[in-house]
């Protein structure tokens, strides 16, 4: 889910961005519009921000769930909390990640088989 919130934040960031430019430009020294451009610009760049920053919390939790951290599972958990309001993946995503980290047992994604030349000792 993070990599899916981050790649449309690049497209309406460029987008946006560039109707900015073009709104700057085409104004020719009309304060209002260049006003309206500029808030325009920084509510779009705080919305940006902020869902970059969750997208990026999301893949750093992945990771970390992954590498079998307990913080990982944790900062997962309370992602997830906050995707069960993106229905109906973000609920499916949600409910599977509370599942699989803390319901079932042992934990599917920790539980990784050692190689067998790691179990024998000696010949």
């Amino acid at each position: 889910m993070g990599l899916m919130a981050l790649v449309p934040v690049m497209i309406v960031t460029a987008l946006f961005g560039g109707i900015w430019g073009v709104v700057a430009y085409a104004s020719k020294g009309h304060e209002a519009a260049t006003i309206l451009g500029i808030g325009l610009a920084s509510i779009l760049f705080v919305i940006a921000i902020t869902v970059a920053l969750a997208g990026a919390l999301g893949i750093i939790a992945g990771l970390g769930v992954l590498a079998g951290r307990r913080w990982a599972d944790v900062l997962a958990t309370v992602i997830a909390g906050l995707h069960v309001f993106n229905v109906p993946f973000g609920t499916a995503l949600a409910a599977y990640t509370f599942y699989g980290l803390w319901f079932a047992e042992p934990a599917p994604l920790r539980a990784f088989p050692q190689p067998v030349s790691d179990l024998q000792t000696s010949p």
